[in-house]
């Protein structure tokens, strides 16, 4: 049996199928030499196929019929058991590839085994795939696309609503223009959305975002995990189990017609308000409540405003009980009070005595008055006219005075024909629950104002009623300013929900966007427009590329944006017309920082470097990162930021302010300019020092530079040194041993002259005795004084003062010479604090008590090597410094290996550290080099699936269908190319299915449809 097949009618279906050549047959009536024509070229077509082969046996085989046939023209049917509709009185044919394949729609596609395309213009791909929707789309096993232009991609994905999509398996989209995005997702109501694993949207108009969300109301939506929407018109982040908050809310508008939504610092500070305007020690808690006031008045404590104003009231009302009132029957005041019609005034002030005076006068004022009467009694001519102007004036007071009103039960101030008069000049009265003080017009007026700022503040806690902008910046909120002088004030716009825009015509539309700038805008979600004119509106997608090497040379940089949720991109200009630098950014330091234009110089120079023979390293940790100029970094996870710095060992790190700095050893440090810090967890400390104080020398001294072998919490023997030479040389404990015996026979001969001076200060205490007080005026043969000072002064028990001037004030001490002090016990001094002697010619000490010169003093430090001495003159054991402090350097010799984390290291263990790096490095170099290699395989294949896909010629002519096979090589890599296309009947729409093969052994396939206009 050969493999040669043939086309065959079959009249039960009325068309074409491909057939074994042992298949009986006959030709369409009057079509008989075309099948044949047909046949020929589909088999002359199907030979020049690559890795295309047929089934031998009784089976049907596969077979594609001759282009531009009258009888079948344009059908293409491949594959066992195919069915394809033909073309027929100017409607389209179709294209049936797979075992059992249908595809009976005009112009419609079916790929794969039992794979069935029943609408027009429709495309099933993939086992058992079915779209029977006009214009629909069906990829994946057992997928369905019922509705009209539906689209189903994914294992068992089942689109049936018009113009809906599923995506995923078991992704299912039954509503008109719904969509089901994920894993078993499902949208089944009129334009809902399901975005997740087990997201079901079933309210129209709603969406549900995320795993097992859910929606069951209309035009709600649920975001998160499980969320559930229940209710319509609504936005669920949790379900009755689980709630969620939501962070960084933008400040809400706050006005009488705004929805904004609030966030808690608004709360916070709303509460604040309310707490601050009520007093009465009112505080705001952590979670935003207000705790109660507490107003003390004169019923009660009270801890609302509420009660606290009913208190008032109840006060107010006693007062006007006790009050002097008016009465209008009376037109007077009334002292009446309670069942008394009649009552005193008490601490009424003397009022003016006048005719014209309208004051209440007091009992003293009367008793004055009777005083004077009674005086007159003698007197009957002069007493009657004082009786005549006594009533005169009791007249004029009847008529001026506060009088009270027995019908209004008050006094009343009608004066004349006023009904109603002031009194004035009231003092103050006392406010107290139980004052019957009047009050004057001062103490109401203070009243009235209480009243208009706790009207205030009430109007203030329900907020700002306006409809209107503020088109009137004035001062501006404090930090923020808006000049608008010469613009024209078009309203920011922020219509994206959490979107944010500032500034003349900004515009957010996108969610949770930001456009800040004069026409900024921001239209994608997460976006950013920052600054005028910034346009944010290209879609970000998270996708990965691996580094590769180009056929010029060039390097394509690698990237990877699906490690992490990628937000909208930040633009600083317009696409095609403007863009900013960003200037003054610092190194970065995570892997998400950007970048500097020093750090990209750095790091092209360190991979332009190539490793050096000698020099190895056997890590898995990050590379080592020289960042500064000249700047040497070697070991895993070092870093040598500072100019001409070396850093070696692991994380090791040399800062930017330690120019020229070495650290050397895991962990080192080193943190100051031209400083060492050697071994594992030292770090320098002090750096270079100018001016600073050195034990037992009195010059100010210079260091270049500090050389730690530890640090604060853990030191190093520096072990096997040498005997030093020179004066900067480091000494060893011998040197130190022999200095310390000089020491200890200084220290005896000092006390052997401090026996001496002891037996010399009785002498000369006996020779004081005998003599007494001497005033000395001129001298003696053995004892000489030229002097005009102050006498000597010796004030302390057994003390003496020689020179003008001299005080001794302490016990047993001494002061020999002008102006010295001695004000310590058993001691002697020859100078003060502000004015020192030498003591000059002292032969070399010998006892253990003798003083000891200079020359003695330098033989003893001669050749040794000392600490550092702190400022207070204390042995700084932490540093020793070599060399002569004039810039010279120290060798020192036969240092043994160390063993220890802190001894100090051979020049053979540092070769042998190199060495180890160096190996290191040609390691992962070489390792770099094979993956460089393998990567410029991968993507020579790669480039050439992509040219041999580029070279598949596609259908063009409206309702024509082709499948093409095409071949491309590229650096010495190959791959083939087989693709599908065909062309809507009216010539709109574009459908093409293409897949490729490469000399690496990768397959790839693609899939696209294209309107055109």
């Amino acid at each position: 049996m050969n493999k040669i097949f043939k086309v065959i009618w079959d009249a039960s279906t009325g068309t074409y199928k491909v057939a074994s050549e042992t298949a009986k047959s006959r030709g369409k009536k009057t079509g008989a030499r075309k099948l044949v024509l047909s046949a020929l070229i589909g088999m002359s077509s199907l030979a020049s196929a690559v890795n295309v082969f047929a089934n031998t046996g009784n089976d049907t085989g596969t077979g594609v019929t001759e282009e531009g046939n009258p009888a079948g023209n344009g059908w293409i049917a491949i594959g066992t058991g195919v069915t394809a509709n033909t073309y027929t009185s100017g409607d389209g044919a179709s294209a049936a590839l797979g075992y059992y394949s249908s595809a009976m729609g005009l112009w419609s596609t079916a790929i794969g085994s039992y794979s069935k395309s029943d609408g027009d213009a429709s495309l099933a791909l993939g086992v058992k795939a079915s779209s029977s929707g006009d214009r629909s789309i069906s990829v994946g096993a057992s997928s369905k696309a019922s509705g009209s232009y539906s689209m189903a991609l994914g294992v068992v994905a089942n689109a049936t609503g018009t113009d809906s999509v599923a995506l995923g398996n078991g992704a299912k989209s039954t509503g008109n223009n719904a969509v089901a995005l994920g894993h078993k997702a499902d949208a089944n109501a009129v334009d809902s959305i399901a975005i997740g694993n087990g997201a079901t949207a079933s309210g129209d108009q709603s969406i549900a975002l995320g795993k097992n969300a859910e929606v069951t109301a209309l035009n709600s939506v649920a975001l998160g995990d499980g969320s559930s929407a229940a209710e319509d018109n609504t936005v669920s982040v949790g379900n009755a189990n689980t709630q969620r908050r939501i962070t960084y809310v933008d400040k809400g508008v706050i006005t009488a017609s705004s929805t904004d939504a609030v966030n808690g610092s608004q709360l916070y500070n709303l509460s604040s308000s309310v707490a601050t305007r009520l007093g009465g020690g009112a505080s705001v808690n952590v979670n935003g409540t207000v705790n109660a006031p507490k107003y003390v008045l004169s019923h009660g404590t009270y801890n609302n405003v509420g009660d606290a104003l009913v208190s008032i009231d109840t006060s107010v009302a006693d007062i006007s009980e006790d009050a002097l009132l008016w009465n209008d029957a009376a037109s007077a005041f009334s002292a009446a009070h309670g069942t008394t019609t009649t009552n005193k005034i008490t601490n009424v002030a003397a009022g003016a005595l006048a005719a014209d005076s309208t004051d209440a006068v007091n009992g003293s004022q009367l008793f004055a008055t009777n005083q004077d009467v009674a005086q007159n009694t003698t007197d009957i001519t002069t007493l009657n006219n004082n009786v005549t102007d006594i009533t005169t004036s009791i007249t004029g007071l009847t008529e001026n005075a506060l009088l009270w009103d027995e019908t209004a039960g008050a006094f009343s101030a009608a004066h004349g024909s006023s009904a109603t008069s002031k009194i004035t000049n009231v003092a103050a009265g006392n406010l107290a629950a139980d004052s019957s003080d009047v009050v004057n017009g001062a103490q109401l007026y203070a009243t009235n104002l209480l009243v208009e700022e706790n009207s205030e503040a009430i109007s203030q806690i329900a907020g700002d009623t306006s409809t209107t902008y503020i088109t009137n910046n004035g001062s501006g909120v404090k930090y923020v300013r808006t000049n608008d002088t010469g613009l024209t004030e078009d309203d920011a716009h922020a219509s994206g929900v959490g979107a944010t825009a500032i500034g003349y015509n900004a515009v957010a539309s996108g969610a949770s966007s930001l456009a800040l700038g004069q026409n900024s805008t921001s239209s994608i979600d997460t976006g950013i427009a920052l600054g005028s004119g910034s346009i944010a509106d290209r879609t970000v997608v998270a996708s990965s590329k691996a580094t590769q090497t180009n056929s010029d040379g060039t390097i394509t940089v690698g990237h990877d944006t699906t490690d992490r949720t990628l937000l909208g991109a930040l633009s600083l200009g317009k696409d095609g017309e403007s863009y900013r630098q960003i200037t003054n950014v610092a190194d970065g330091t995570e892997s998400q920082d950007a970048v500097t234009v020093r750090q990209l110089q750095n790091a092209v120079g360190a991979v332009a470097t190539t490793a050096s023979k000698y020099f190895h390293a056997n890590s898995t940790l990050e590379d080592a990162l020289a960042v500064g100029t000249d700047a040497i970094a070697v070991g895993a996870k070092t870093v040598v930021n500072g100019d001409a710095g070396v850093g070696m060992g692991t994380g090791s790190i040399v800062d930017q302010t330690a120019t020229n700095g070495i650290a050397i050893g895991t962990n080192a440090h080193a943190s100051y300019a031209d400083s060492i810090a050697m071994g594992s967890n030292s770090m320098t400390t002090v750096g270079a020092q100018s001016g600073y104080t050195a034990y037992n020398l009195s010059d100010a001294q210079t260091s270049v530079g500090e050389f730690s072998v530890g640090s604060s919490t853990g030191q190093r023997q520096v072990t096997n040194v040498a005997a030093g030479s020179a004066d900067t040389d480091a000494v060893n404990v011998a040197q130190l041993k022999v200095t310390d015996s000089k020491v200890a026979e200084n220290t005896t001969n000092i006390s052997n002259l401090v026996n001496q001076y002891s037996s010399l200060d009785n002498r000369v205490t006996t020779l004081e005795t005998s003599l007494g007080d001497i005033t000395v005026s001129g001298g003696s043969d053995y004892l000489a004084v030229n002097s005009t000072g102050d006498v000597a002064i010796a004030t302390g028990d057994e003390s003496v003062a020689i020179g003008a001037s001299s005080t001794a004030s302490a016990n047993n001490s001494v002061a020999l010479g002008s102006g010295s002090i001695a004000n310590e016990e058993n001691t002697v001094s020859v100078g003060s604090s502000s004015q020192q002697r030498r003591i000059t010619n002292v032969s070399a000490g010998v006892n253990s008590t003798d003083a000891v010169n200079v020359a003695q003093l330098k033989a003893s430090e001669a050749g040794t090597v000392r600490y550092n001495t702190n400022t207070d003159g204390s042995v700084d054991y932490s540093v020793i410094n070599l060399g002569d402090g004039n810039g010279s350097t120290t060798r020192i010799s036969n240092v043994s290996a160390a063993v220890n984390n802190t001894d100090a290291v051979n020049y053979t263990q540092l070769k042998q550290s190199v060495e180890s790096a160096n190996t290191y490095t040609d390691q992962k170099m070489g390792e770099m080099n094979s993956k460089i290699r393998n990567v410029e395989d991968k993507m020579s294949g790669g480039i050439a699936s992509a040219m041999a896909m580029a070279g598949l010629p596609q259908a063009y002519a409206p309702g024509a269908s082709m499948t093409s096979l095409a071949g491309s090589t590229y650096n010495g890599e190959t791959a083939v190319a087989l693709g599908v296309s065909m062309v809507s009947e009216s010539g709109s729409w574009v459908y093409k299915l293409q897949g490729t093969s490469n000399s690496q052994g990768d397959y790839s396939a693609a899939i696209g449809a294209g309107i055109q206009w």
